[in-house]
């Protein structure tokens, strides 16, 4: 059986990763599903950045950040519960000024050397590994590890991420409860100049949501709604954040 797709998999969705993607997806007569997709540059998506992060005494201004990706997947590898993933991405800043003004400045601390280390036009490799746990009643809980290595044109900004998460499922008649939560660690490659300090990162989330099959009679849709959470506390305090997300949709299988 071959599908295609456009737009977020449920299955992204559960597992709390929310990139838009187009791809196609295999099934094999030995249980193992095969997909390929490609997750583009969405112009009316805008995705922002600072010229210069470390910017002081005025305001700062943004520039567009680019960034598309390939992904590869291997689902219930021989009919196991097993599923590996690998993905290739590119990220670009369209004005890269990481440090100019600090540079800039009389007496600075900085050299062209440090401007170098902080750029941060980035080629990212993701390999992944879940395992599915069935538990009755099509209620599904999926353990995985996750690797990221992300090579940044500036080794300040190349690092080793390693991330535990564990996602469930729960089909209750038309309803459908889902979930995830992760733990993560990022550590980067060189020292940053600005800071003088080798950047790490701790970073935990989670997402809870619902999903409506058939809302208004309507076949092959399903109304979702989902809430996520996600905070990274670095060694950096410059670095920490906190986003949220709550999101309404309709998702229709073709």
């Amino acid at each position: 059986t071959t599908h295609f797709f456009a737009g977020t998999p449920k299955e992204n969705i559960v597992e709390g990763t929310f990139f838009l993607e187009v791809g196609i997806r295999q099934k094999l007569s030995v249980g193992t599903i095969l997909s390929a997709s490609w997750i583009p540059e969405w112009p009316v998506i805008n995705n922002e950045v600072w010229k210069d992060p470390f910017l002081l005494g005025s305001e700062r201004q943004e520039t567009d950040q680019d960034a598309q990706a390939f992904k590869i997947a291997a689902e219930s590898i021989g009919g196991s519960p097993v599923t590996l993933k690998y993905g290739f991405g590119r990220q670009e800043i369209e004005t890269e000024q990481s440090g100019i003004y600090l540079f800039q400045q009389p007496g600075s601390f900085l050299t062209t050397t440090d401007l170098n280390l902080l750029k941060r036009d980035t080629d990212f490799h993701l390999v992944e590994a879940l395992y599915g746990i069935p538990l009755g009643r099509g209620i599904m809980i999926r353990p995985g590890v996750t690797y990221v290595r992300g090579d940044a044109d500036g080794d300040a900004n190349s690092f080793n991420r390693f991330q535990g998460k564990v996602s469930f499922v729960y089909p209750r008649e038309r309803w459908r409860f889902f979930g995830n939560f992760s733990i993560g660690w990022k550590g980067y490659d060189q020292a940053n100049p600005v800071f003088n300090k080798t950047r790490e990162d701790v970073t935990y989330g989670t997402t809870l949501g619902l999903a409506y099959e058939a809302p208004f009679g309507w076949k092959n849709f399903a109304a979702t709604a989902f809430t996520s959470y996600r905070r990274q506390d670095a060694n950096i305090k410059f670095y920490d954040s906190t986003s949220a997300i709550v999101s309404l949709g309709l998702a229709w299988r073709f």
